[in-house]
């Protein structure tokens, strides 16, 4: 074991000779010089001791602020000191000795800890195996390496040496959780060093790993799971933590992001406790300003002018209307003007808010005479719901219910899950203006005040005239200008959208998709697929056999896409337009459901057994848009790193809870049915989207206290099995993931009865098993080199009931194999393919290859092999 570059960097054996090297040589022409000449010499030494600090030769950075401190000690002693006083350079000499003091005391510490350190591994060198050169260490001494590079910071680092640990190749992790992200870290060192950012809202008591990863965005998910692949996790706040006996004070958002990330970590166990950077990001900015960036405020472009992105166009309209009909999507009331008089308000009748009004557009009045082109989104001011009844239609006839008399800022929320009988006819606009405009209650509940409250009192002073509204135009928003005394009919043949898809088109199962659906996402879905048609080669093909186009380094998209186009559930969901009735259009972490409407335009084509090849660039272009732009690079990227954000989007469009309710874990494991069930129904609360029901496993996890015997447990819920290849099966490398751990040193836990930190030992189990299981084989752990060890599993069936808690009610653990993705090259040179096992609608079943456009049999007994990678396994 070699010395660590930290160490071997040093030139000095210790203070002695530093102290010898510091000291200012004798130079009579200095002595002679005027103060203002001296000065100049002042700053270059300030300027070449920064550069040196900076860059992290700490010696050297000693001996020039110490050098520069004797020479300003020097100027205050000259006869001409009095003048210089008086001039601006005295106050920045005065600047420059305070930092530079400043300096030397951070200097003083870190190299006495260096030179220490230095001085221990000598001893042992000389004592172990004094056969051995002094930079060489006996493996198996009690060093710890690690500590060695880290330099035992604690829990706190600095960021000189913060960055000296990233030159010694080792691999961080910057988590930053301040409120205010104006300004953001920095640092371009692509393999070892990741940013990611964590909300504070996130950090409550009891917060967990899963639950800290879930509340990031999309595109940073993946890297919040690399904390188990890096060396050092660096939790960047606004300034250093509060420290209590040397352990963070209970209470501070510190203390709770600290135990989410290490202590209630199961799944992502870090090879370390994490570290706080000393001074928050302000002491960084401070010392590394190069490795910092204003934040850019995010543009969206609605409009693309790009001819070859016509799909994105339809993309941004769709956007656009979203914007425009929000208070229809969002159920969010008409604006009402505030009575700055105070007046008494009058019973509105109904007969007066759905009366037609003949007055032409405020809109067009205002513009006189310039066109302002709204999209229309209804065609006049009474349409008819679905089952054929006239509902009046208008902006001022949004009735309150008797829930929101007590509040201006609820709303109802629409629950697109419990819409069993979901047609394409009825939307989930038309549902949520069909709920909230009832013509028969309009009598009862269109004001929205009580008839019961007492009016204010008038107040007469001051005297102000009273504004007639009347006879205010209503408007809602892109109605047209009416004719006076005209009936108003619904045109039959005016299409209502931007663009226009064919009147009639089939869909997969024979389900057709008429023009007269309401919904402008079903109108995106159509507008995919005609994009797909125009660029696909048509051949009939057997379904499913159907190939994607490389885009250029784009097989990690395709040979994923096929996997799941191969996972029957998700099919289930993403089957034409059944995927609408799940959209949650208020969930701003999700695409509004873009991503989710071309995902299943293009699984409609490749089962639609029309088409031999297609191009998936229509998909392509939306994901790099709307989920993750570090995919627009054309390189290669991680096929299984692709998954997480493309079903992260998914959920994230179909998660069905509108106002997430964060809740904390407290479980004893005395009664673990009963706690799993307050799990259950708590993590529903918090999140809950189809997607996720089909992935999703629950495993508990069990702390023991070895002192007291104190338990604690903990569930949290996993959407794919990551395992290191420490086996040569697939069924030891599971059985191995979920081996008991002992928590010392560092991991030791802070066992709730005993108040202090003691050893304990951690069991992880399924509790309860996935619908599909997604294992993922960890190739690499450095991101350099590949583990191409064969890992042998069986083509036919896995059974996890050797990793499933005793105590869980698991109906089955047995699991049959149907997709396994491939990398075969390098990590930097290498090609992914897919083996998917093609289900027919008679029952009928085919293993196939997918190789970008080739698709073609394999037999079964060819299925395993050392490219494996991503495991796809559906439940018996």
């Amino acid at each position: 074991m070699l010395l660590p570059k930290v160490l071997t960097e040093l030139q000095y054996d210790g203070w002695e000779k530093l102290e010898a090297k510091s000291a200012l040589p004798v130079n009579e022409q200095l002595k002679k010089l005027t103060s203002s000449r001296a000065f100049t010499h002042v700053e270059k030494l300030y300027d070449e001791a920064e550069l040196k600090r900076k860059s992290g030769d700490e010696e050297q950075a000693y001996i020039l602020f110490s050098r520069m401190c004797e020479i300003a000690k020097m100027i205050t002693k000259k006869s001409d000191f009095k003048r210089f006083k008086e001039t601006p350079d005295c106050r920045l000499l005065h600047d420059y000795f305070k930092k530079s003091i400043s300096h030397l005391d951070e200097l003083q510490a870190s190299l006495t800890k260096r030179y220490k350190l230095k001085k221990e591994i000598e001893g042992i060198n000389t004592t172990v195996n004094p056969t051995k050169s002094g930079d060489e260490i006996k493996t198996g001494s009690n060093i710890d390496n690690d500590l060695l590079v880290f330099l035992d910071f604690g829990l706190i680092i600095h960021p000189r040496d913060l960055v000296r640990a990233i030159n010694n190749d080792k691999k961080v992790l910057f988590i930053d959780y301040r409120g205010d992200c104006s300004s953001l870290l920095k640092y371009e060192c692509p393999g070892k060093v990741f940013l990611a950012r964590v909300p504070p809202s996130a950090i409550i008591p009891g917060c967990i790993s899963s639950t800290l990863i879930h509340s990031a965005e999309i595109s940073e998910r993946v890297t919040l799971q690399r904390m188990s692949d890096v060396d050092i996790v660096v939790l960047v706040g606004t300034e250093t933590p509060v420290l209590e006996n040397e352990t963070l004070k209970k209470g501070t958002i510190e203390h709770m992001l600290f135990e989410g990330l290490h202590t209630y970590n199961n799944n992502f166990r870090l090879r370390r406790a994490p570290v706080f950077l000393d001074g928050g990001f302000n002491n960084w900015a401070l010392h590394y300003p190069m490795h910092t960036k204003v934040k850019a405020g995010a543009v969206e472009d609605l409009f693309i002018n790009d001819g070859e992105n016509k799909f994105l166009k339809n993309v941004a309209e769709y956007k656009q209307r979203i914007n425009i009909c929000f208070y229809l999507i969002f159920d969010l009331r008409s604006v009402e003007y505030p009575d700055l008089l105070r007046r008494p308000r009058k019973n509105l009748k109904a007969g007066n808010l759905v009366e037609k009004d003949n007055t032409s557009s405020s809109l067009s009045t205002a513009a006189k005479g310039k066109s302002l082109d709204f999209p229309k989104l209804v065609d006049d001011e009474k349409t008819c719901d679905s089952t054929g009844h006239s509902v009046a239609f208008g902006a001022t006839n949004m009735r309150y219910s008797e829930s929101d008399m007590g509040s201006r800022t609820s709303s109802k929320k629409v629950d697109y899950s419990k819409n069993k009988g979901f047609e394409p006819e009825r939307t989930a606009i038309n549902d949520s203006v069909q709920s909230d405009v009832d013509v028969k209650n309009d009598q009862a509940s269109l004001s929205p005040y009580n008839q019961n409250t007492k009016p204010h009192a008038q107040i007469t002073a001051p005297s102000r005239p009273i504004v007639d509204r009347t006879t205010k135009p209503r408007v809602f928003l892109g109605q047209q200008e009416t004719p006076k005394n005209v009936e108003l009919r619904k045109p039959s043949n005016v299409p209502h959208r931007p663009f226009t898809p064919p009147n009639t088109m089939e869909a997969r199962g024979g389900a057709q998709i008429g023009p007269d659906t309401k919904d402008p996402l079903c109108d995106l879905y159509k507008a995919a697929l005609l994009e797909i048609a125009e660029e696909a080669i048509k051949n009939k093909v057997t379904l499913g056999y159907t190939g994607l186009r490389n885009l250029r380094n784009t097989c990690y998209m395709n040979a994923t896409l096929q996997a799941l186009f191969n996972t029957v559930p998700l099919r289930n969901i993403f089957d034409s337009v059944a995927f609408l009735k799940f959209i949650n259009r208020s969930n701003s972490k999700g695409t509004l459901g873009v991503c989710s409407a071309t995902f299943a335009a293009l699984m409609s084509a490749v089962w639609s057994g029309n088409y031999s090849v297609i191009i998936p660039s229509v998909f392509r272009n939306v994901f790099v848009r709307e989920v993750n732009r570090d995919f627009n690079d054309y390189e290669q990227h991680d096929a299984q790193e692709f998954q997480i954000f493309l079903l992260a989007a998914l959920h994230e469009d179909m998660d069905q809870v509108h106002n997430p309710v964060t809740f904390q874990q407290d479980y004893t494991g005395q009664n673990l049915q009963q706690e799993v069930l307050d799990f259950e129904r708590n993590w529903r609360m918090y999140t809950n989207s189809p997607v996720n029901d089909i992935f999703r496993s629950i495993t508990l996890s069990v702390k023991r206290c070895k002192t007291c015997g104190r338990e604690s447990a903990s569930f949290e819920e996993i959407t794919q099995l990551s395992i290191a290849i420490s086996q040569t099966s697939l069924v030891g490398c599971i059985a191995a993931h979920f081996e008991r751990i002992e928590l010392e040193g560092d991991s030791k836990w802070m066992c709730p009865k005993c108040k202090v930190y003691r050893d304990a030992s951690l069991k992880t189990d399924i509790w309860s098993p996935p619908q599909i299981l997604v294992v993922h084989l960890k190739r690499s752990t450095d991101g350099i080199n590949k583990n191409d060890s064969l890992v042998e599993f069986d083509t036919g069936t896995l059974d996890l009931k050797y990793c499933i808690h005793s105590q869980a009610n698991s109906a089955s653990s047995t699991y049959k194999l149907y997709a396994i993705i491939n990398h075969i090259g390098s990590l930097t040179s290498g090609h992914y393919t897919a083996f998917v096992q093609n289900l027919q609608p008679n029952g009928s079943k085919q293993w196939i290859v997918c190789d970008d456009e080739v698709i073609r049999p394999i037999s079964e007994d060819s299925l395993c092999t050392r490219n494996a990678v991503v495991l796809y396994f559906q439940k018996c």
